[in-house]
């Protein structure tokens, strides 16, 4: 089945240059990367007392679903008010959000707090967002804003244990947010004003079935593949692998994350989306299984981690240029970072759920089928449904007179 093609050059392409450009996903990343120190932030926390561990959990779910409805919110204003203003606005809010937190108040204050900046950070978001929705190349963007996100995560959870303030890695690491927070602010002023109007690309129209089957895929692929990274360290510690080699896997799979973003980039153009994004599924499940599955074997182990770092940014252009090609308006690849924060809020509470009664396998176990789930959504149900629309559409038009 063919899909539409994707849309031609931009009417008002001057509107875009490098630099505004940059700005727009420097400012995405700044809104993304309190993910590269979380581990860090909140493990701090809880050696100076602040918060025991069962709030960590509550903390990184409540700010990363914050954090998508913050970016739903976002695009919403973007659509009719200054861009410059809404992304000063959230800057501004993430750096004194996070210099409350300096006070190191009890776990209550500091969930409020989180809750908001997630907020702030998701309206931070939609700047790129719409960079790369309105982007001649938004699949090749799409790969340079994940490329430049995966990069700024790496460096600050690098440089993150070296910095304190009074003494606290954790009031460090919130000042380090809020220092970010004002770099933001520079470059949502230099965000073009309109960022958000996407009526060049057509008239407005409500998010069909086949984007809303593919944005739920994607949260559930995000999900299961945050579970089963969030879970991973658990397993390999009882297949016998020390903490320092974790440490070792656990890096070499997140840089591994970069090689896979430049294939996407430099296959996205040209290669077919839909196998492509659901053999990347199945391939995560396949990965999981072998992680449940193998005992005792440090290079599979090595090769599972570094595969699994591989494919995690994989599939994310392709799914941008699909829902682009199925929904030309460009509307409902705006949503594909709320798809993929809900998804990794939810999918590894429930893999909580399922440690605190099997252990860390019964996470993998978890992850493993939802990640199937997801490549069968759109591998098998999206084809289908595409097929059922598009044979509507023909049904639908009139009779030509003979």
């Amino acid at each position: 089945m063919t899909l539409p093609a994707l849309p031609g050059i931009l009417q008002k392409p001057s509107e875009f240059s490098r630099y505004n450009t940059v700005a727009c996903l420097l400012a995405g990343c700044i809104g993304l990367i309190v993910f590269g120190i979380q581990p860090l932030l909140f493990g701090a926390l809880v050696r100076q007392g602040t918060i025991t561990d069962p709030w960590v959990g509550s903390l990184v779910a409540t700010e990363t679903l914050t954090m998508a409805l913050g970016s739903v919110a976002g695009l919403s204003l973007l659509r009719r008010n200054d861009a410059t203003r809404i992304g000063t606005f959230a800057a501004l809010a993430m750096a004194a959000i996070n210099l409350a937190s300096l006070a190191g108040s009890g776990p209550q204050s500091l969930l409020l707090l989180r809750a908001l900046a997630g907020l702030a950070e998701g309206m931070l978001v939609t700047l790129a967002l719409a960079r790369i929705g309105r982007d001649q190349n938004p699949e090749r963007r799409s790969a340079q804003f994940l490329a430049m996100q995966t990069t700024t995560q790496a460096v600050a959870a690098v440089f993150l244990p070296d910095l304190t303030f009074r003494g606290s890695q954790a009031a460090g690491g919130f000042l380090l947010l809020a220092v970010l927070g004002v770099l933001a602010t520079a470059c949502a002023r230099l965000a073009p004003r309109d960022i958000g109007d996407m009526s060049e690309f057509g008239p407005r129209r409500p998010i069909g079935p086949a984007s809303w089957l593919t944005l739920v895929a994607t949260g559930l692929y995000m999900g299961a593949l945050v579970c089963g990274w969030s879970f991973a360290g658990l397993a390999l510690s009882t297949r016998g692998i020390g903490v320092d080699v974790q440490g070792y896997m656990m890096a070499a799979s997140l840089l591994a994350q970069l090689p896979g973003v430049a294939l996407a980039a430099y296959l996205s153009p040209r290669a077919p989306a839909i196998p492509l994004i659901g053999g990347s599924w199945l391939a995560i499940s396949c990965i999981l299984q072998v992680l449940m599955a193998t005992h005792g074997g440090p290079p599979l182990l090595w090769a599972s981690m570094l595969g699994y770092g591989l494919i995690w940014l994989f599939p994310l252009p392709f799914i941008t240029r699909l829902l682009i090609r199925i929904d030309p308006s460009r509307q409902s690849s705006l949503y594909v970072s709320a798809s993929l924060l809900i998804g990794s809020a939810a999918i590894p509470l429930l893999g909580a759920l399922a440690t605190s009664r099997g252990g860390a396998d019964a996470a993998l176990g978890l992850a493993s089928m939802v990640a199937v789930s997801a490549a069968m959504l759109v591998g098998i149900v999206l084809p289908l449904l595409l097929y059922r629309m598009k044979r509507a559409s023909i049904g639908a038009k009139p009779e030509t007179p003979g």
